[in-house]
């Protein structure tokens, strides 16, 4: 895994979104640092990454045998504001964004997974 290749798919995100990015982190699901970003929150991160995680052994120990999460989930924030937290083994990516400037069906269907495609090759396809 490269800093620079992760940083790179993080710029390809952000001319694809432009305004519409607030903020991209990747991080190690081990520790909750940082590794790279894009108006990176540190605090929000390590927050992130314990909510992941808290979901994660959650539906693993529910008695209505819930499905795990696959490659990320979504939270519909305030003030037009949507977060996704996507998973890659031992890695994990939040990304920030203005649902005001970025179409959902474009988000979803278009630039999320051409951003998963990256990450895998620059993240699993080491």
């Amino acid at each position: 895994m490269s800093p620079a290749d992760l940083e790179r798919a993080i710029n390809d995100l952000k001319k694809d979104l432009g305004d519409g990015l607030l903020s991209c982190d990747v991080w190690t699901a081990e520790d909750g640092f940082s590794i790279v970003g894009y108006n990176s929150l540190p605090k929000a991160v390590a927050f992130f990454n314990q909510v992941t995680d808290h979901l994660l052994s959650t539906l693993e120990k529910s008695e209505a045998d819930l499905p795990s999460v696959g490659e990320y989930f979504y939270l519909k924030l305030v003030d037009e504001k949507g977060l996704i937290i996507v998973l890659f083994d031992n890695y994990r990516i939040s990304i920030l964004f203005n649902q005001a400037k970025i179409q959902l069906g474009f988000m979803f269907n278009v630039l999320l997974p051409q951003f998963l495609e990256t990450l895998e090759s620059v993240l699993i396809g080491e």
